[in-house]
């Protein structure tokens, strides 16, 4: 969340969390806030592209909210390229390279760093992945990749390989 809306965004999400922990606690209803919104707003996604992102990942007739209880965002934070190097199985780490939820060098950095990683970039942005060309583009690289590395574990030569 930092990325989003830095600093006084976490605080606000803080807050916000706050006051659902305490309204569960005394059996009230949660407290919700919306989960996209535009910038500066109490939105857990404030980017300029939140709005219309999510909306274009909705499907006509979705039972989806905009909205999602506050303390969700009372967990520690997660810092992936932490933890990556344990990883010793391959990984495959597909990124959009305009994200502005999640920065891409977060992801490059995770993926420079098990054993076994790989990278693909994609051009767009933080929802394009879920659409059209790219959605098509990153499934194939997915199918791709786990079928390299079915090939690779059972010891059939792979096309793809080199």
């Amino acid at each position: 969340m930092r990325h989003v809306g830095g600093i006084r965004h976490i605080w606000r999400l803080t807050v916000s969390g706050a006051r659902d922990w305490l309204r569960v606690l005394r059996g009230a209803e949660p407290f919700h806030i919306p989960v996209a919104g535009p910038p500066g707003s109490a939105a857990a996604f404030q980017n300029p592209e939140a709005v219309s992102g999510f909306a274009s990942i909705t499907p006509p007739g979705s039972s989806w909210r905009n909205e999602t209880c506050a303390r969700t965002f009372l967990v520690p934070s997660y810092r992936l390229a932490r933890k990556v190097r344990r990883i010793r199985i391959p990984i495959l780490y597909c990124i959009a390279e305009s994200d502005d939820v999640v920065p891409p060098q977060l992801g490059m950095k995770a993926a420079s760093r098990p054993p076994r990683g790989e990278l693909r970039a994609y051009p767009g942005g933080h929802f394009d992945p879920f659409l059209g060309e790219t959605l098509e583009r990153m499934a194939s690289d997915q199918i791709e990749f786990l079928s390299r590395q079915l090939q690779s574990a059972s010891g059939t030569p792979s096309r793809a390989a080199g």
